[in-house]
């Protein structure tokens, strides 16, 4: 097995984090590795393994001059307002990032698309979401879901309606809570107050650094950082978030709601289960490529 398959798995598990559409593609045009965004924007199905089959004739080429005019020149390339040209029809002007390497005696493309900012439609019924993904690929629990979802369509909630979805968060087996932008305790469940050892009252309205360990205020006001500029959800494993520890193999999800605007209007976190990261030896393999991709990726990753 040559070196790409060994860390195939764990460069996938990078790149699917990224909301963004990334992929990996050879000199050849072949597409080695391509994350979640991607697929749903090319449309990607297994049989068609070239990025040639999903671009029409003319993008194709203008972005194969582009590679291999600048790619013996220069380790990184930026296309500004370059407009994607897809086989089923539809057009998208995005930013490129192309980074150079090579792999195995081949030379390897990583290719970040970012999609540039577009207007809403003024018959969009839809005043907030959840970004990067759907609901669904983010959250298994349906009752978690369901909460979320009444959440966004109700607010700015009123009394009543608060009061309802806190008998559901209540229900919950999982720790919750919901924080306004500004880091404030709106709802959190009744499971989530016993492990504090506090009452409702004595949390709703408070800020929740108010209850992260001294020792970890820094590394949160990092994560409250990387959270309102880039609207990702954030999965907290191994660091206790307050002063208590979850069981083994769980941890914090925590979602932000945001606006028309792309302004956070809400975080919902929870704890659940998190899969533990597949055992995968790395000793042989070239590190330039997991600093390129790390690179373009848009979260805090360590790879030990």
């Amino acid at each position: 097995m040559n070196t790409f398959e060994n860390i195939k798995v764990i460069i996938q598990s990078i790149i699917d984090s990224v909301k963004e559409a990334f992929l990996l593609i050879e000199e050849s045009d072949q597409i080695l590795l391509i994350n979640k965004c991607a697929k749903k924007i090319f449309r990607y199905d297994l049989s068609k393994t070239y990025l040639k089959d999903y671009l029409l004739l003319d993008c194709w080429q203008e972005l194969n001059i582009i590679l291999k005019s600048k790619a013996e020149t220069e380790s990184e390339i930026n296309l500004d307002a370059f407009t994607l040209k897809l086989k089923g029809g539809e057009s998208l002007s995005v930013n490129i990032i192309i980074k150079k390497n090579s792999f195995d005696d081949k030379k390897i493309f990583l290719i970040d698309i970012v999609p540039n900012e577009v207007s809403i439609p003024s018959t969009s019924i839809k005043n907030f979401s959840i970004l990067p993904a759907d609901l669904q690929e983010l959250v298994s629990d349906e009752n978690v879901q369901k909460i979320i979802t009444d959440f966004t369509s109700s607010y700015p909630t009123t009394f009543i309606q608060m009061e309802l979805i806190e008998k559901q968060v209540d229900a919950l087996n999982e720790l919750f809570w919901i924080k306004d932008s500004a880091g404030n305790f709106l709802i959190v469940n009744n499971k989530f107050c016993d492990i504090l050892g506090f009452k409702k009252f004595q949390l709703e309205g408070k800020n929740y650094m108010e209850f992260v360990p001294a020792h970890l205020k820094k590394f949160f006001n990092a994560v409250e950082k990387y959270q309102s500029e880039l609207k990702n959800p954030i999965v907290i494993k191994g660091i206790s978030m307050f002063n208590f520890s979850l069981s083994e193999g769980k941890g914090i999800l925590e979602i932000p709601v945001i606006d028309i605007d792309r302004k956070i209007i809400a975080l919902v976190g929870f704890s659940r289960e998190i899969p533990s990261t597949l055992p995968i030896n790395t000793s042989k393999v070239n590190e330039a490529i997991f600093r390129d991709i790390i690179s373009l990726v848009p979260v805090p990753i360590a790879v030990i």
